[in-house]
């Protein structure tokens, strides 16, 4: 028997299999696709998700096929051999401050070999053109039937179901799940393709460029490797919804010559994706021993590039939990704090990117009405400053114990680092025997206590209040394990001498003692 099911090995069940296998967890991904996708899809991940990647001892790799750095930014244009409008840096200027790590940018098909890559098979399998047909739920396990493609059937048995099995989900829709929200918002066609157009257009290296000139008005580009591969995306008029099936290659060829304004441009297409953007949420993550996360919980509007995010974000949370029940450190019933933590927070994901895509639609209303100084105002203050939104979230539930202080008032794009019960911890430089890390490399498969040279008796007061509650000791003073390279261990995370702090695998803090006695 496994330990866990992962149906889908995106970008998100990949994670989840990377996690189980930190975990010494014993997990099978099954993906019906025969091929890995090779569409782009998703272009960035933001601080939180380099971090979890950080720890999980990927982001070297990551970091290897980013964009240069004076590529991270958005530039609007007359057109793409035209006059230059406004651009905003995609580098944000306050990560540093706050994290070890910057902002990303990949395509989700790299991440995906990158994730693939890391995983080997002594902890975790995975079986392409496998796909869930039906499953039962007994009472300590899941049985669940797989078909490959040739038409073969076999069952599996596992503890438990993680479902990261896209937009439309068979998982969701056999646990009969509904969705709230918005089900078409518009159907796009994403275009992938090979071109050089730089021995004409200016060359300008950006990941996006938004088109506002008369010509190709409203019109956006986004570049894959910086080079010579490009990502385009067409919403479908009525006309084009009903004839899709004839949307062809020469279409394509000519929108996009029209849009470079490069008449005898080369291109080679790559591929052509049609998709409907949806704005959803499932009104449950959890319905027994089966999870949705990624896309099966939830869609979000592209703007903003939360959505990737948001999905690698659920696993993080929910993996370690799982990992607890399984070995017998905590009791199931914390699996229910999958939902309570994580609903509230995609909502506001979801909030996010829809004031975002709000925003756009001001950008390109002040276009029209030849307004150039409310443009350049508008697109100066385009909240692409999301460091509140990134790493701001902060959980409550079960899972976290309240110490009496108030809220902090944290928003989209404001963060306030503090080591309140339900924030991520905040980000610390240590000097340790491997040199100089982030306490953030401290936060990945178990309870971890941080406390000074005058907090030791803690660990015993902890076990006598949980004696099933398993964690290491992290001492941060002079002779501890780790010197605080900025003495800022005490203020950033809001305690005295003989404070504590308890954060948990996925970095969120757990429970605090400002100083040596309970508040």
């Amino acid at each position: 028997m496994y330990d866990v099911l992962v149906v889908g090995a995106g970008p998100v069940g990949l994670t989840a299999g990377l996690l189980f296998q930190r975990m010494g967890i014993n997990a099978i991904l099954v993906d019906r696709r025969s091929t890995m996708n090779r569409h782009p899809k998703a272009r960035n991940l933001n601080v939180r998700s380099v971090e979890i990647f950080r720890a999980l001892g990927i982001e070297a790799a990551i970091r290897k096929w980013d964009f240069p750095r004076e590529a991270r930014r958005i530039m609007w244009l007359e057109s793409f051999c035209g006059e230059e409008l406004a651009k905003v840096s995609l580098d944000n200027e306050l990560a540093p401050c706050y994290s070890p790590c910057e902002p990303s940018f990949l395509s989700q098909a790299l991440l995906e070999d990158l994730l693939r890559n890391s995983i080997e098979e002594d902890h975790v399998s995975i079986q392409y053109r496998t796909e869930l047909i039906d499953f039962v739920e007994e009472k300590e396990s899941i049985i669940a039937t797989l078909q490959k493609e040739t038409g073969e059937t076999f069952q599996v048995h596992a503890k438990y179901l993680l479902a990261a099995d896209g937009a439309r989900s068979p998982v969701r829709k056999l646990l009969d799940i509904p969705v709230i929200g918005r089900e078409d918002l518009g159907r796009f066609v994403s275009i992938y393709f090979r071109a050089d157009p730089y021995p004409i257009a200016p060359y300008r290296p950006s990941a996006a460029y938004f088109m506002l000139g008369e010509a190709s008005f409203g019109r956006f580009i986004q570049s894959v490797n910086c080079k010579d591969e490009w990502l385009m995306g067409i919403k479908l008029s009525t006309e084009m919804e009903q004839n899709d099936s004839d949307f062809h290659t020469d279409y394509c060829l000519q929108f996009i010559r029209e849009t470079f304004e490069i008449p005898d441009l080369k291109i080679e297409i790559l591929d052509i994706e049609f998709w409907h953007m949806c704005v959803q949420i499932a009104q449950n993550f959890r319905k027994g021993r089966v999870f949705l996360a990624g896309d099966a919980a939830h869609l979000l509007s592209p703007a903003g590039g939360f959505g990737l995010q948001t999905g690698i974000q659920d696993v993080h949370n929910l993996c370690w939990k799982l990992a607890s029940v399984i070995k017998g450190q905590l009791s199931e019933e914390i699996l229910d704090t999958y939902h309570e933590e994580r609903f509230p927070t995609v909502q506001s994901n979801i909030d996010w990117s829809r004031s975002n895509a709000k925003g756009y639609s001001a950008i390109i209303q002040a276009r029209k009405s030849g307004d150039r100084k409310k443009l350049q105002d508008l697109i100066s203050s385009t909240v692409l400053n999301s460091i509140g939104q990134d790493i701001g979230f902060s959980y409550q539930s079960g899972l976290v114990v309240p110490d009496g202080t108030e809220s902090l008032a944290i928003t989209a794009t404001q963060y306030l680092p503090n080591a309140r019960p339900g924030s991520r911890a905040p980000h610390l430089w240590l000097q340790g025997p491997e040199g100089v890390i982030s306490t953030i490399d401290l936060f990945v498969d178990s309870f971890t206590l941080l406390t000074d040279s005058d907090g030791k008796s803690w660990s015993k007061e902890l076990l006598s209040m949980n004696p099933a509650l398993s964690f290491r000791c992290v001492s941060i003073h002079e002779n501890g394990h780790y010197k605080d390279v900025n003495n800022d261990f005490h203020a950033l995370y809001g305690i005295g001498r003989g404070g504590a702090v308890l954060v948990r695998p996925d970095g969120h803090v757990y429970w605090r003692a400002v100083n040596s006695t309970l508040l």
